[in-house]
């Protein structure tokens, strides 16, 4: 499975997403199924795209998902894709993280300051990068080369295992944040 998992917005990179799918499905050296979670303004255009390319069959559109359904997806996810433009630390990702997916971001914008800290957090071994969010051609590639080459895709994995193993879990980030606030409330 190839996994997009947010609103199906510009500002997510859904559209881009698509197209660079459709265009990964012309090569197919396997069967591939990509699922496309989430809602919004593109849903419709992004179906009608598929099935004017002739590969909505590949496509599995699943509008809304509560979050314990989510994480099943993910863990069975060999290729997440993240084209996020504001950022790629999201709940979205965090999720594709906790379930130790293949993970492609965009690189991070360093004028802007958007995705530095990532980049600190996710070394270039644990996580795929492409140019930007509108690299279609790059994530195709991409794409196509770790199809080709799934033994990267494990290793990509077993890299962010690591990070991942590093990181706190949800309950103990919370009670951090709360032991936080309780010190500022006293101070």
């Amino acid at each position: 499975y190839i996994t997009f998992l947010g609103k199906l917005e510009n500002s997510k990179g859904a559209e881009q997403f698509v197209k660079a799918m459709c265009r990964v499905l012309k090569k197919k050296q396997k069967k591939i199924l990509i699922n496309v979670i989430g809602f919004g303004t593109l849903r419709e255009k992004l179906i009608a795209y598929t099935k004017s390319c002739g590969k909505y069959e590949y496509f599995n559109f699943i509008e809304r998902l509560p979050n314990n359904q989510i994480i099943p997806i993910l863990k069975n996810t060999d290729i997440y894709v993240s084209l996020n433009r504001e950022g790629n630390l999201s709940n979205a990702n965090l999720e594709a993280i906790a379930s130790n997916c293949c993970i492609i971001i965009p690189e991070s914008k360093k004028i802007n300051g958007i995705d530095v800290f990532t980049d600190k957090l996710l070394p270039r071994n644990a996580v795929l990068r492409i140019k930007n969010s509108d690299d279609i051609k790059g994530l195709v590639r991409l794409i196509n080369n770790l199809l080709l080459n799934e033994k990267k895709i494990f290793e990509t994995k077993k890299n962010l295992e690591k990070i991942r193993q590093s990181l706190n879990d949800w309950d103990q980030r919370i009670q951090y944040e709360i032991k936080l606030l309780e010190k500022i409330m006293k101070s």
